[in-house]
């Protein structure tokens, strides 16, 4: 049997709330441990300029801290909307946060 893909897209920051998507993953991943998220998009540009990678490398912390980099993966660019269809094609569970 394949992978469930979760995936999230957009310009990454706070009001996000990514994290906590990745502090439920553990349990999620019990009772369905074929499951990988991907995270979809490049650090917002204020943020960016402001705080450099502060918000990626918190989230980055917590699937560390988890033991989650198995699950997890960062597509960190912006991506083209041809590529952007291609993830959500294979997406089972979109999560708009």
């Amino acid at each position: 049997m394949g992978n469930k893909i979760l995936s999230t897209f957009g310009l990454l920051g706070p009001s996000k709330s990514i994290e906590t998507t990745l502090y439920a993953l553990p349990a999620i991943i019990e009772q369905n441990p074929n499951i990988k998220f991907l995270i979809l998009g490049m650090t917002h540009p204020n943020l960016l300029r402001s705080e450099g990678e502060t918000y990626r490398n918190q989230l980055e912390a917590i699937v560390n801290q988890y033991g989650i980099s198995d699950y997890v993966r960062f597509v960190n660019e912006f991506l083209s909307t041809e590529d952007l269809l291609a993830y959500l094609s294979i997406t089972d569970v979109y999560l708009f946060t």
